[in-house]
């Protein structure tokens, strides 16, 4: 699952440092579950080129989150480094009487401020993946809206079909996941996940791997239907 480098620093450490943990630029957020919406609670900054302004940045986060939610549990504050790209969301939830669902639309802000979204019961082949792309508006986006490059497209079916397996094989110890935004780079670049949170029971970062090198894409509709028919002759047993 390709992500976005980065660190997770207490204050006292950010404040001790001689040089940067990661290359600049860099962006800096307040890691609370209690501020899901960190951009209002001004406990972001973005575009941060040095180690002092780090440093600053670090404190001034601190202190707005305070403001904004007193009590708020404070893990740490979360260092990345910067990219750039159409910025989607990838979630999933588990229902438990509809199984594994994938969502896909707009990420960012644009998530709650558009609500375009669109859904597949997972799992589902990477043809599929880039039917969904294509009914929302960010397939526009994606497409070199313009005359920004086009975005690779492949790489995101890919990258949802993946999750969609995921997803299936693992119902049982996974209850969502959720990550937002998934910025899509330019053609050929890939996909990198900004931020993930999950909500998953019992599984582990090597396991995720294994899965997500171990499944491939080149199922068939025919596999899915397979797939689909044995999960609901279970059902009926």
């Amino acid at each position: 699952m390709p992500s976005v480098n980065g660190v997770l620093l207490s204050i006292d450490e950010i404040e001790k440092l001689t040089r940067s943990p990661l290359q600049f630029p860099l962006a800096i957020k307040i890691e609370s579950p209690d501020i899901p919406h960190k951009t209002e609670a001004g406990a972001v900054k973005l575009g941060i080129a040095d180690l002092a302004g780090l440093q600053s940045a670090a404190r001034t986060v601190l202190a707005n989150a305070s403001t904004y939610k007193p009590d708020a549990r404070i893990d740490g504050l979360s260092i990345q480094q910067m990219t750039s790209g159409v910025e989607t969301i990838v979630g999933v939830i588990n229902d438990a009487h509809f199984g594994p669902t994938v969502m896909f639309g707009l990420g960012g802000i644009l998530t709650e401020l558009l609500h375009d979204v669109t859904y597949r019961f997972a799992p589902f082949s990477a043809a599929t993946a880039l039917e969904m792309i294509k009914e929302t508006k960010a397939f526009s986006m994606l497409s070199g809206y313009r005359g920004k490059p086009a975005a690779d497209v492949d790489a995101l079916a890919h990258y949802l079909s993946k999750m969609s397996w995921l997803a299936a094989d693992y119902a049982e110890r996974i209850s969502e996941i959720d990550v937002n935004p998934l910025f899509v780079l330019p053609q050929g670049g890939g996909v990198l996940a900004a931020v993930a949170q999950n909500a998953i029971l019992w599984i582990e970062f090597q396991l995720i791997n294994y899965v997500l090198v171990k499944v491939t894409c080149r199922l068939t509709k025919i596999g899915e239907k397979i797939y689909h028919f044995v999960r609901f002759a279970k059902s009926r047993d």
